[in-house]
């Protein structure tokens, strides 16, 4: 546990001044009174202070709630638009009971896979139906379509 101040404030107090010891003044000259502030150090310090903020109980709603289907559909389509490895323009999407439908047509089988990717871990999705599609593009070489096409004679 860290070791408390005269403020009751950590060594690192985010709110004020991150990454920097709460026991150097701030000041505007820059003597040596003003520490060397590491960003990297700044950084980690702002994501545990994100998650303490949060807590233990984040996400835990009162008993019974659940997001409308609605607002799953509103937060599904937000995500596939903000996407940049998904082109979203051919896909629909349905939520029925917190189950999430995608339907239509994608470029390829990376694109319906990110898709579902981006879809299912979305606050209020219990899961992902993926029915999307992809465009198959035709084989460059010989099509044959008949037996007798390949061997000049019908085979009976």
């Amino acid at each position: 546990m860290p070791r408390r101040h005269r403020d009751n404030s950590s060594r690192l107090n985010l709110e004020r001044n991150p990454g920097v010891s709460s026991r150097y003044a701030l000041s505007d000259d820059y003597s040596t009174s003003r520490p060397f502030v590491d960003r990297e150090l700044e950084k980690d310090a702002d994501k545990a202070a994100r998650a303490h903020v949060r807590g233990v109980h984040y996400g835990k709603g009162p008993k019974g709630f659940r997001r409308s289907d609605e607002r799953i559909k509103e937060d599904v389509c937000q995500a596939l638009f903000d996407s940049y490895d998904v082109d979203a323009s051919n896909i629909e999407v349905e939520v029925k009971d917190a189950c999430v439908y995608l339907k239509g047509e994608v470029d390829d089988r990376m694109t319906k896979r990110m898709a579902e990717d981006t879809v299912e871990n979305l606050k209020g999705v219990k899961d992902v139906q993926n029915m999307l599609t992809f465009k198959r593009e035709p084989k460059i070489g010989r099509n044959i379509s008949r037996p007798e096409d390949e061997l000049g004679t019908r085979l009976s």
